[in-house]
């Protein structure tokens, strides 16, 4: 032991350029430095790698009853098929429960389905659940159940159509009829106005849509104003016309059978005028007093009524206004 004492790790093991093997350590340092600063995520995986250079091997559940997410979303009337894979064993029937806001768990009708897939000559991994709902109008949670088994609650979002919700219109006539602008708070399916007026119709949807337009019968389109759920929209009416307005949301969703109105441009007939004399003798009366009836009447209403009277005398024509 004692002749042993004198020697050290340095002699056991000399090391040839020490120089060299310090400075090859100090780049490796260095260049590990700047690999985690330039690229730290890659770095990351690395050292995880050197830590746990054999990877745990993923083991498919042997146990319990999980619902397959369907995925995506719903549309309004729509169906919906739901699924659960049952890895428990035992014997028993899986029933699917849904429920609206804070509502009780209802059943709907469960069914069991084949499994293909698994080796030849072995059972299926697994059991396989479905239930369906027809035309769906409103969200809902829902989860599998078999036993004391219950897979994790989970959702189904309905997106709705939209849906034109209001619709008024301001009416403002030819402005040689006179007759004063008029508002329809809600406007009707049938309506008439005078030929040549124009329409400015407002509306309000039930969400926010994207765009609209107004399609007539004849086929010609109108784009609408938009902002969120406010419409606008100005139109001339010099002829009867119907016409149909249509919404569009940012899921490519439109309104169903959007309601066709039909607006009557109401014709501005000539005035009707009628002269009578009150019990017409065909005498003229001895102090020349003439008395005569005059009845006048317009689709659109009168502002003055002249009467031009001539003589045989053959002095000018004589207007009187009445």
């Amino acid at each position: 032991n004692r002749m042993l004492d004198p020697v050290g790790p340095a002699d056991a093991y000399p090391v040839r350029r020490p120089r060299s093997w310090l400075a090859a350590a100090a780049a490796v340092v260095l260049l590990a430095v700047a690999y985690a600063v330039e690229a730290p995520g890659e770095f990351g995986t690395g050292l995880n790698r050197l830590a746990t250079p054999w990877p745990t091997k993923t083991v498919t559940p042997t146990g319990g009853i999980y619902g397959i997410d369907p995925g995506g979303h719903v549309v309004a009337g729509g169906p919906v098929a739901l699924e659960a894979w049952d890895f428990a064993g035992g014997v028993g029937k899986a029933v699917c429960e849904i429920r609206t806001g804070r509502g009780v768990w209802q059943p709907i009708p469960t069914r069991l389905e084949p499994v293909y897939g698994g080796p030849a000559g072995h059972p299926a991994s697994h059991r396989r659940w479905t239930a369906g709902m027809n035309e769906v109008r409103e969200g809902f949670a829902w989860r599998f159940r078999r036993g004391d088994l219950v897979s994790d609650i989970k959702h189904v979002d309905v997106r709705h159509h939209p849906l034109v919700t209001a619709l008024a219109a301001r009416v403002e006539p030819p402005s040689y009829t006179g007759l004063p602008a008029r508002t329809l708070e809600r406007l009707p399916v049938r309506f008439e106005v005078p030929a040549g007026s124009s329409l400015v119709l407002s509306g309000r949807t039930n969400h926010p849509v994207t765009q609209a337009r107004i399609v007539t019968g004849a086929g010609d389109t109108l784009a609408v104003a938009v902002d969120a759920t406010a419409l606008a929209v100005g139109l001339e009416v010099p002829t009867s016309l119907t016409f149909a307005l249509e919404v569009e949301d940012s899921w490519g969703l439109r309104n169903h059978a959007p309601l066709r109105y039909e607006v009557t441009a109401a014709a501005d007939e000539p005035p009707l005028v009628e002269l009578s004399r009150p019990a017409d003798d065909g005498v003229l009366p001895l102090n020349g007093e003439l008395v005569l009836e005059v009845g006048a009447a317009d689709d659109f209403g009168l502002a003055e009524v002249s009467l031009l009277v001539r003589t045989l005398s053959g002095r000018e024509d004589e207007e009187l206004v009445a």
